[in-house]
């Protein structure tokens, strides 16, 4: 966090905490004047210290996906890759895929809320005829470089 003195920091302190949280709010706790706050708020998110908001539910909550998969396809032939995309880039919990040399040929990453959304998601895939196996790989835990 350079170039953020311990006022920024304690509002990038209270917004992790609570992204809903008023400016008003942040202004009392940090003791500074609303307009002060609302200044560096917006300094911050043009030097895109502060990236955007969102909402973190709860895994058990079922308010959208609380897991990661990876999945790997073994395809039913060459250069279907595209295919297979275009066939599964608009399901609900597919974020990415990847062509991969080697002997599996996509790997893709799923969200989901239960493991049964991911098993669901396979016979999907296996469906189309176009893959004709499936590797499902849960996350268990996942490190981010900050």
């Amino acid at each position: 966090m350079s170039g953020l003195d311990s006022i920024d920091q304690k509002i990038l302190q209270i917004l992790t905490a609570d992204a809903r949280t008023s400016i008003s709010e942040i202004a009392r706790r940090v003791h500074k004047s609303r307009t002060a706050v609302e200044s560096r708020i917006e300094r911050m998110e043009a030097q895109g210290t502060i990236l955007g908001y969102t909402v973190r539910c709860a895994a058990d909550s079922h308010c959208g996906p609380g897991h990661t998969s990876f999945m790997q396809f073994v395809n039913n032939g060459t250069d279907v890759c595209s295919q297979v995309w275009d066939s599964i880039k608009d399901h609900p919990g597919v974020l990415e895929a990847y062509s991969l040399f080697g002997n599996v040929d996509m790997l893709v990453r799923y969200d989901h809320v239960t493991i049964g959304n991911v098993v669901d998601f396979k016979e999907t895939v296996l469906a189309t005829g176009l893959v004709r196996s499936v590797v499902i790989m849960p996350v268990l835990r996942h490190w981010q470089h900050q």
